[in-house]
């Protein structure tokens, strides 16, 4: 029997090998999942989470377009993915008690004994009632600090300091930032190119004017201010220092000044209205309008306003936007809407007795606090108008070339550089030509750098790969006959503030029909990618016997079979003793 039955399965299995039987089946394919970290730091997250999803998906490390979901590790929407549609989640690192440096404000160049505002921008996560300790750093020398409460779990922090730089040169300072009491804090570096900064400022007035004598005077004090002026006395009479230009109509005379400070701006005529216009929007230079009594005039069109607004008088007390200093004055006029664009410059409670606003590469700036030179007793004057003037007189240079920094040994960096001629002249129709070469001073030599056009005229681009040892470099770009420097600061162990982008990458991951998971919600994630994740269904067909498989229980069973029948045959002994 039992012969019987292995070798009716042996002849099942040969002939179901003739016949080749499909077997058809509806299958579930395993998605292909792309990891996408934004930070190299993340490396031990994206093994986790690549061990979470590798029993349900097909993992890929890195961009794949073809993939059917993506998980992003860290706090903000990779560039790469920036314009994908795919389904999306993202992982972020669980938050308890943290501080982060989101962003650093710093002018990227100071004068020598001037004050340096540096803002900083803290995270704090966790730490609702305790303090936050932010100091600014030169080395090992504290150059100023700050201590805030933190008023929340998770609070946005804006922490102003400041620093008076002694000598020029690039300085390099780190602002770091801890929770009082707490463990090692983070910290973010920056650069600051310190050199003699002279702002060349014209005044000039086409009468006699208090206002701007004040103001004039309150400057000169002022190292950092070479002051040319004109005071028009009578008509053919004036009173000069230094060689002002004969007229306000002069352009090419103009062009040497940073900045033009206008007395009695009611007096200006077409001529003097139409050679300012070009000095702002082709020099790139600032204008500022005294006023010491309302008027109309030409101004008026500099300005893209329409008419004198009737004075106020009281006490009021103007403080600068940008700072804390502030003048006083009893008599103050300013527009009942400011032009489009217009911002600014110095508020009296609500109102902006002092205000600017761009035209072309440069900017018109217009007080309306009359009669503020009669208060100029009061310390802020001085204070507010240097302040003002030397921010109206950073005009944009020759060649302006940035560099971001500090870099670490060997980072590899982008050069920017602005022509201003060529890019203030590429609207008025003649052909711009610029011959531009760049060379970085280095231990071993000098380099050169390869730039090339960048979009518009006057705007080129380039890259630089910082040197191996740590120090401060010059990169010097020479355009048309002009030149233009920077400072290229190299040094070791060199931390960015990182602005925490999580708010806009949980909108984005929305906006893909995902969430946001913390890296203690792993457990959740391959269930939240299956949710949005389209899985195909296909149908397999399988030919079973066209595998080797068989032969295994083929060759068992007729061996059963030949073992049986030998079992059964006589015995050669018992048929000769029978």
């Amino acid at each position: 029997m039992m012969a019987t039955i292995a070798r009716a399965g042996a002849i099942i299995i040969a002939v179901l090998g003739l016949i080749d039987p499909a077997v058809t089946s509806d299958r579930r394919s395993r998605p292909d999942v792309a990891i996408v970290p934004t930070d190299p730091a993340h490396a031990a997250l994206v093994t986790r989470v690549a061990d979470a999803l590798d029993g349900s998906f097909t993992v890929v490390r890195g961009p794949f377009t073809s993939a059917a979901g993506v998980v992003i590790v860290g706090n903000s929407v990779p560039e790469p993915l920036a314009g994908s549609h795919m389904p999306a989640v993202a992982v972020v690192l669980a938050r308890t008690r943290a501080i982060t440096i989101e962003r650093v404000d710093a002018p990227r160049t100071a004068s020598p004994d001037a004050r340096v505002r540096i803002d900083a921008i803290v995270r704090a996560t966790g730490a609702a009632g305790r303090n936050l300790e932010v100091d600014l750093r030169d080395g090992s020398i504290v150059l100023d600090r700050a201590i805030q409460a933190v008023s929340g779990d998770d609070a946005r922090i804006e922490i102003p300091l400041s620093f008076v730089p002694a000598s020029t040169g690039g300085r390099i300072l780190r602002v770091d930032a801890r929770i009082e009491g707490g463990d090692a804090g983070v910290h973010a570096d920056l650069a600051i190119d310190v050199h003699e900064a002279r702002y060349n400022v014209l005044f000039f007035d086409h009468r006699p004017s208090w206002q701007s004598t004040f103001v004039r005077r309150a400057v000169t004090g002022d190292p950092r201010f070479v002051v040319t002026s004109r005071v028009v006395t009578s008509r053919g009479i004036s009173t000069d220092a230094g060689r002002p230009p004969a007229a306000l109509a002069d352009a090419a005379a103009l062009a040497s000044f940073d900045a033009v400070v206008i007395g009695a701006p009611e007096l200006l005529d077409a001529a003097d209205i139409d050679a300012l216009d070009r000095f702002m929007r082709r020099r790139g230079g600032s204008v500022v309008l005294l006023f010491d009594r309302a008027a109309s005039g030409r101004w008026e069109r500099l300005a893209g306003m329409d008419g004198p607004n009737t004075p106020r008088t009281g006490r009021f007390l103007v403080r600068s936007v940008a700072g804390s200093d502030s003048l006083a004055a009893g008599l103050t006029v300013w527009p009942a809407r400011l032009p489009p664009g217009a911002t600014p410059v110095g508020l009296a409670g609500d109102a902006p007795v002092v205000w600017q606003t761009a035209a072309g590469a440069g900017r018109l700036i217009v007080s309306g606090a009359l009669d503020a030179w009669r208060y100029r007793g009061n310390p802020g004057f001085d204070r507010f108008w240097r302040g003002l003037l030397a921010d109206a007189a950073t005009a944009p240079p020759a060649v302006e070339v940035r560099v971001p920094g500090p870099l670490r040994p060997g980072e590899r960096a982008e050069v920017l550089v602005t022509v201003r001629d060529a890019a203030t002249n590429e609207t008025s129709g003649t052909r711009v030509t610029t011959s531009i070469s760049a060379l970085i001073e280095t231990m071993a030599g000098r380099e050169r750098v390869s730039l090339w056009p960048d979009g518009p005229a006057g705007r080129f681009r380039g890259a630089i790969r910082a040197p191996r040892e740590p120090g401060v470099y010059v990169l010097e770009v020479e355009a048309d006959g002009a030149r233009g420097t920077a400072f290229v600061p190299v040094a070791n162990d060199v931390q960015r503030a990182r602005p925490d982008r999580t708010r806009s990458l949980a909108a984005w991951v929305r906006s893909r029909s995902g969430r946001v998971l913390t890296a203690d919600q792993l457990a959740d994630l391959p269930d939240e990618l299956a949710r949005i994740v389209e899985v195909e269904a296909r149908t397999v067909t399988w030919h079973p016997m066209r595998g080797a498989w068989w032969i295994v229980p083929f060759v068992l069973l007729l061996g059963i079979d030949w073992w049986m029948f030998r079992s059964n045959l006589p015995r050669i002994e018992d048929d000769v003793y029978s």
